[in-house]
C-alpha cells in the first residue's frame, strides 16, 4: 500500500491549546474551532475511505488471478486499472482538503 496513515498520533497543532479571546472573539474562536474539528474529521473519513477502496482494488487483483480465460482476464484488468486510476485521483484531491 502506498499511503500509510498512523491513526494513533495527532498533528502537533492539534495538541496545542488555542489562545482564548474575551467576548465576541471567544464566540468566533469557538465556532472556528468547531468548523476545524468537523473539517478534520471529514478529512480523516475521506482518507480512510480511500484506503478501503485501495484494499478492495487489491482484493480484486487477487481475484483476477483466478480468471483462466485470457480475454476475460484482460478485460477484468482493464476495469481494475480504471478503478486504481480513480483511486489515485481521489488521493490527489484529498491532499487539497
Amino acid at each position: 500500500m502506498t499511503n500509510v496513515i498512523d491513526f494513533q498520533t495527532r498533528p502537533r497543532r492539534a495538541r496545542a491549546p488555542a489562545p482564548r479571546l474575551g467576548g465576541a472573539g471567544s464566540a468566533i474562536q469557538d465556532r472556528t474551532s468547531r468548523v476545524r474539528g468537523v473539517h478534520s474529521r471529514a478529512k480523516a473519513e475521506v482518507n480512510k475511505s480511500i484506503l478501503l477502496l485501495d484494499l478492495a482494488a487489491q482484493h480484486a487483483r487477487e481475484i483476477g488471478t483466478l480468471i483462466t480465460d485470457p480475454d476475460n482476464r484482460r478485460a477484468f484488468e482493464v476495469h481494475i486499472d480504471a478503478i486504481e486510476e480513480a483511486i489515485q485521483i481521489a488521493r490527489q484531491r484529498a491532499l487539497d482538503l
